[in-house]
């Protein structure tokens, strides 16, 4: 015995769909025709709905508009795709496993000391996309440990007993492929990268008379980092990277004695580095 004082929207073969006004605001709702003994359309005027749903369907209009000019002048914003240089530093870690080269407890002491060091270096990229490009890097790892009375044995080379100070340098050139993960409002990111170059592998120890070790390799490099300030010119990022790559050969310098030849057992120069740097992208 109930009745439904609202609007009409529509009659279909199993069901009615109406609109009546609640708190000043259209409410659409609809009812099984099973449940319903008599209608009639245009039974009261609902001049107010009707004005309201036009009010409605007017701001609905109007959202969708200011969504769509907002969107494009982010595009514009956003321009096409900045070139971006990097220059980082931080701290080292070589892989090797020295264990296996039987030396004794005072060289293998002296070799974990190179292990450790420090790097920089400095990316150029080029985008394809706003997510996507590609690039060069530079990156270098630096290490130097100084000792008295150690057995030193370079790659390849003869045993040494002296005062000793060594310096390790090992270079990577590689084209690379960048990709951005942009956050939800697009102000930061996470930076990936992969490389397959080019390593070079130095070691220099100040004996009498010096030794020089050299030898280099293709090698692998992946980037994992964090950009805080994706909208801005300039920022600062942090960066884990990890570096695959090993020596089969060098050559041995010592005086005017050089040596070289395939190594016994290569030299692993792979390694993690853990860096901090800024961010520049032109202003184009």
């Amino acid at each position: 015995g109930d009745s439904i004082h609202c609007k009409i929207m529509e009659v279909k073969s199993d069901h009615i769909r109406y609109a009546y006004v609640e708190d000043d605001k259209v409410v659409k709702a609809f009812i099984p025709l099973s449940r319903v003994v008599l209608y009639q359309p245009n039974f009261y005027s609902y001049s107010e709905i009707e004005n309201l749903l036009a009010v409605q369907q007017q701001e609905f209009q109007e959202e969708i508009i200011r969504e769509f000019k907002q969107a494009e002048e982010r595009k514009q914003k956003k321009g096409s795709p900045h070139s971006t240089f990097l220059l980082s530093g931080g701290w080292s870690q070589r892989l090797a496993e020295l264990k296996n080269r039987n030396y004794d407890e005072e060289t293998l002491a002296y070799g974990r000391a190179l292990q450790s060091g420090w790097n920089f270096g400095t990316d150029i990229q080029f985008p394809v996309s706003h997510r996507n490009g590609f690039g060069l890097k530079y990156s270098a790892f630096y290490s130097q440990h100084a000792d008295d009375f150690v057995t030193y044995s370079p790659p390849g080379g003869t045993p040494t007993t002296a005062n000793l100070k060594s310096t390790v340098w090992i270079h990577y050139f590689a084209p690379t492929f960048n990709g951005t993960i942009p956050n939800a409002d697009s102000t930061r990111a996470v930076m990936l990268g992969f490389g397959l170059g080019f390593l070079q592998y130095t070691e220099k120890a100040e004996v009498n008379p010096p030794i020089k070790a050299s030898g280099n390799h293709f090698g692998f490099s992946l980037d994992l980092g964090y950009d805080f300030g994706l909208q801005n010119v300039s920022a600062p990022f942090i960066r884990f990277s990890f570096f695959i790559g090993n020596i089969l050969s060098a050559k041995i310098v010592q005086g005017s004695n050089t040596v070289s030849g395939r190594l016994r057992i290569p030299e692993n120069l792979s390694r993690i580095d853990v860096s901090v740097g800024m961010r520049f992208r032109d202003k184009k």
